[in-house]
């Protein structure tokens, strides 16, 4: 999505939302978000914090760059993280799957992982 009002739509629909949906939530009209999504005109600051309070991406729709905040982040002094748009994909679809899917999964990447620490040990002696 190259435009800001491409990811407000696509953020839209990740949470579930029409366009008429949105106000209830947010006070503006279906014509506001309809412009919105079509880059006639642009979101102000109190629409942007009503929608990243139902879980929108506010970040991503002003730059095209999703940041996870929050227990993932135990690498990051700055305490948040940004995931490559692959990476997103990958937790995306791990909320999705059943536990024993989601445990299998995480054992598979531990053992590339595993593999990729040895091959690097391998090459450094």
């Amino acid at each position: 999505m190259n435009t800001i009002g491409e990811r407000l739509k696509e953020e839209r629909n990740k949470l579930g939302l029409s366009q008429s949906a949105i106000d209830g939530i947010t006070g503006i009209t279906k014509n506001s978000q309809i412009n919105y999504e079509a880059n006639k005109r642009s979101p102000d600051s109190e629409y942007l914090a009503k929608i990243a309070e139902i879980g929108a991406d506010v970040n991503y729709i002003l730059t095209g760059v999703r940041v996870a905040t929050g227990s993932i982040t135990k690498h990051s002094a700055a305490n948040e993280v940004i995931l490559s748009r692959d990476e997103l994909d990958f937790v995306e679809m791990l909320r999705r799957v059943n536990e024993e899917q989601k445990n299998d999964a995480l054992e598979l990447v531990a053992k590339f992982d595993r593999w990729n620490q040895l091959a690097m040990q391998r090459m450094q002696n």
